[in-house]
């Protein structure tokens, strides 16, 4: 299944990416008011931002991602029946380049992703410091990896999704 395909510059998925990666960054706003000179008591006024729901183009992300290999560290790669739901929306202001936020969803539980979609690739980034979870989509394939911080290790899944009904 295609998501969706537009074809772009190439340069675009960079900034893309760097503003996908600086709207994920925590802002500490003590030390931001410190830095700037008045009190580390400053108040902060809330200003969300652009947000995916706010953008002029809109998309649903609804996706069952099957996995039949799964591969662990250095080990020979062996059969699995893995499942990951991905669930969120993706949002630009044009077609050739969308920011994506989801949920992905396993046995494992839930984690928060963030990323953009572009040129018929989907790639979503998340998690924390103990697991890093990185998921890609194309067209006819996917890939899911988790690197975990304990050991270090990481456990590659492959296989491929489809939109969920």
């Amino acid at each position: 299944m295609r998501i969706w395909k537009k074809k772009k510059p190439q340069d675009q998925r960079v900034w893309l990416a760097l503003a996908v990666l600086a709207m994920a960054a925590p802002v500490d706003a003590a030390e931001h008011a410190s830095d700037s000179g008045t009190s580390e008591e400053a108040q902060v006024e809330d200003d969300p931002g652009m947000r995916l729901e706010d953008a002029p183009v809109q998309r649903r992300i609804a996706l069952l991602c099957r996995f039949g290999t799964e591969c662990y560290e250095a080990e020979t790669c062996q059969s699995t029946d893995f499942e990951l739901t991905v669930e969120g929306r993706a949002g630009g202001s044009d077609e050739t380049a969308l920011m994506a936020g989801a949920t992905l969803g396993s046995v494992a539980g839930d984690v928060e992703a963030l990323g953009a979609f572009a040129e018929g690739v989907l790639s979503l980034t998340g998690g924390d410091l103990d697991g890093r979870h990185l998921l890609t989509v194309t067209g006819d394939a996917a890939r899911y990896s988790v690197h975990y911080s304990d050991g270090p290790m990481v456990i590659s899944y492959l296989g491929a999704c489809e939109g969920a009904e």
